[in-house]
């Protein structure tokens, strides 16, 4: 298989995983290797090779022929393994190269934001400085760039992700909360979320209106105490409004909303019960505990129709039994 070597800070991605632009992409096990050859953003049947390496540790050159595997955006890296045995291993391994923007141990939410806009557009990684574990944010965060991850930031305020933020992500953090107005391929995974009892919902919907949020994913994250005990205000963790092609998957929620730990609405930009209801949603594998004056874990609006392609996971508790489902 393929690992990373340790290097410098500017760091591509490879499979998740960050690592420096002087690492060697090589092969584990190399004594039973005959040649690898590489091919480089090439559709599969192509015969275009970027580079054949003959010798341990078969590394992916830094210069081939055609193709520039180190060039900021995604890429495919396929490969053709010989074995001394004359058996061939082939492999395909998906990789974003991006740049890096360095932050500090605490920033303002403002500064963080001009600082995301002065670099030069593409895939681009935030993430604490070298030395730091994390770094703080204060205020309220407004993402309005796509392609940005955010790494292992604690966050005072929320974020939003606003329509320019498509392909964004929110990896590894903490925060009061998000919201995802109109952006697109947009992924919370690994996060902690706490409303303190100051914060209602997480929402997600179109805006401006029926600019809808499609293919967004929420994984792996906890979210508690969503809730605001004036007797009057609607909550839950998250409100989803008028948006498509989403998944909330393993997460847990705790403590959170007086409709439910997740409610399902037509409300958003455009607010219309004929037409701005979500649809094509997955629900699965979640751990809901206690909610925190609700009586369900999942809450639907009644004008959501049961060709909305919604999902639910069958142990969660919910109001319309019609989206019970695998996905």
């Amino acid at each position: 298989m393929y690992v990373p070597s340790r290097g410098s800070s500017d760091r591509p991605r490879l499979q998740g995983s960050w690592i420096a632009t002087a690492a060697a992409i090589t092969l584990a096990n190399d004594k039973r290797v005959r040649s690898v050859t590489f091919l480089v953003d090439q559709d599969p049947g192509a015969a275009e090779v970027f580079a054949v390496d003959r010798k341990a540790p078969f590394m992916l050159p830094r210069r081939g022929r055609g193709a520039t595997p180190y060039a900021i955006g995604p890429h495919t890296l396929r490969t053709d393994v010989e074995l001394r045995t004359g058996k061939h291993l082939r492999l395909k391994v998906a990789y974003t190269v991006a740049r890096i923007l360095l932050v500090p141990a605490t920033v303002d939410a403002e500064s963080l934001e001009r600082s995301i806009a002065a670099v030069p557009q593409g895939e681009l990684l935030v993430r604490p400085a070298d030395g730091e574990t994390s770094f703080t944010v204060t205020g309220e965060m407004h993402l309005d760039r796509e392609l940005v991850t955010i790494e292992r930031a604690h966050m005072s305020g929320g974020i939003e992700f606003e329509p320019g933020a498509s392909g964004s992500r929110l990896v590894g953090s903490s925060a009061l909360g998000f919201n995802i107005f109109g952006a697109d391929n947009v992924v919370v995974s690994g996060n902690s979320f706490d409303g303190r009892g100051v914060d209602s919902q997480n929402i997600i919907w179109d805006q401006p209106a029926g600019n809808t949020p499609d293919g967004w994913r929420v994984v792996g994250n906890t979210f508690q105490n969503f809730y605001i005990d004036d007797g009057d205000t609607h909550s839950e963790a998250l409100f989803i409004g008028y948006s498509t092609r989403g998944l909330i998957e393993r997460n847990t929620f705790t403590n959170n909303g007086n409709t439910a730990h997740i409610f399902f609405s037509w409300w958003g930009g455009t607010a219309d019960p004929r037409t701005s209801y979500p649809r094509d949603i997955c629900v699965r594998g979640n751990t809901f505990n206690q909610t925190h004056d609700a009586t369900s874990d999942v809450n639907f609006r009644d004008e959501i129709p049961a060709t909305a392609h919604i999902a639910i996971q069958r142990d969660a508790s919910n109001t319309n039994e019609t989206f019970y489902g695998s996905c």
